[in-house]
Order: C-alpha cells, then sequence, then structure tokens
C-alpha cells in the first residue's frame, strides 16, 4: 500500500489529488507494470502544482486587485469632483461678468445724468396771448406787445 508523507507544502488540492491518484490508480492497474505509470502521473501532478504557484506570483492577488480598483474608482470620482468644481467656477465667473457689466452699465447712467445735470439748460421761451414768457422754468410778466426774444429773457433782468 502506498501513501504521502511529509507533503506540508503542498497546496490542499495537489494533496488531494496525489492521494486520489494512489488510492485508485494501483487498482486500475492490477496485474501490470504500475511503477512506471504511478510515479509519472504524480510527476505530472507536482509540475502543474510547481506552474500554479508561478502564475499566482504573476498574477496580482486579491487584494492587489481590489486596492487597484479601488485607486481606479478613487481617481475617477477626483476627477469628476475637479470637472464640477471647474464647471462652478466657471459659472460663478460667468456671473461676476454679468454682475460687473451691469455694474458699469448702471455707473455710466448715472455719469451721464450727473453731466446733464451739470450742463446749463437751453433757454426756452414761450410766448402766450396774455404777455406771459416763459423762460427756463420761470415766469416774467412783460407789457403786452413788448419784444423779448430768448437772449433778453435772461440779460434783461426781468423778475417775477
Amino acid at each position: 500500500m502506498l501513501s504521502l508523507e511529509n507533503v506540508t507544502q503542498l497546496r490542499q488540492k495537489t494533496r488531494q489529488k496525489i492521494e486520489k491518484l494512489i488510492k485508485f490508480k494501483p487498482k486500475e492497474l492490477l496485474g501490470e507494470v504500475m511503477i512506471h505509470d504511478i510515479t509519472t502521473s504524480i510527476q505530472d501532478i507536482l509540475e502543474d502544482e510547481v506552474t500554479a504557484r508561478e502564475n499566482e506570483e504573476t498574477l496580482p492577488s486579491l487584494k492587489e486587485e481590489r486596492a487597484v480598483q479601488e485607486a481606479a474608482a478613487n481617481l475617477l470620482a477626483k476627477q469628476q469632483e475637479e470637472e464640477m468644481q471647474k464647471k462652478k467656477d466657471e459659472e460663478k465667473a460667468e456671473e461676476d461678468r454679468v454682475l460687473q457689466q451691469m455694474v458699469d452699465e448702471e455707473v455710466r447712467r448715472k455719469g451721464m445724468m450727473m453731466k446733464r445735470r451739470s450742463r446749463p439748460l437751453p433757454v426756452q421761451t414761450l410766448s402766450s396771448s396774455n404777455g406771459m414768457w416763459i423762460c427756463i422754468s420761470s415766469i416774467y410778466q412783460i407789457s403786452p406787445g413788448s419784444q423779448v426774444g430768448p437772449n433778453e429773457c435772461l440779460s434783461s433782468g426781468l423778475r417775477m
């Protein structure tokens, strides 16, 4: 009867394959030369074990894969957050620009109003049938038939 000894360094799966092999293979090959077949089969299983271990070393572990995925997710979230912040900044800049434009327009409008107020108003005269002349919002009464034009309103010193 065959048995395994000192196989603590083998993986559980490999150990089970070898145990199954040495348990059933001799029964299959009963009456034939079997040592060579059994040793060749065990060698194949051990070579598969070596290949599997090499692949495990080259393949990332589950923890490593998770870390890579988390890093990618964090990077994507950061990029999306930066994009949103950039969009907010652009909207704020546009709002500030519009507000500044409105303020500039109001300042310009008030400046023009101040210029109009500081400029002397043109003398306007209107005549009426009762002998009243209106000069720059002042009313002067003169005798009917007098000839007073717009220039005389200011220079004549007429009184109300």
